[in-house]
């Protein structure tokens, strides 16, 4: 894919777990790393628990709006 004209990768997953006190058992997590020309390409973390699971389809939202400065 491409994120203001530059090359991009995407790995997005769910991931599950269990852990004591925590109401949520599964995170979407995705990772933009978009090449920017430079010597480092660009990351962007994202990790949502199924808690805000309405939230996730925004992720594609977020990652449409990413601009390479």
């Amino acid at each position: 894919m491409t994120v203001g004209g530059h090359r991009a990768r995407v790995p997005v997953r769910e991931m599950r777990f269990r852990e004591y006190g925590v109401e949520a058992t599964t995170d979407l997590s995705a990772v933009v790393v978009v090449g920017t020309g430079r010597p480092r390409a660009s990351l962007l973390w994202i990790s949502l628990p199924e808690t805000g699971k309405k939230l996730w389809p925004d992720v594609n939202i977020l990652i449409d709006s990413l601009r390479v400065g």
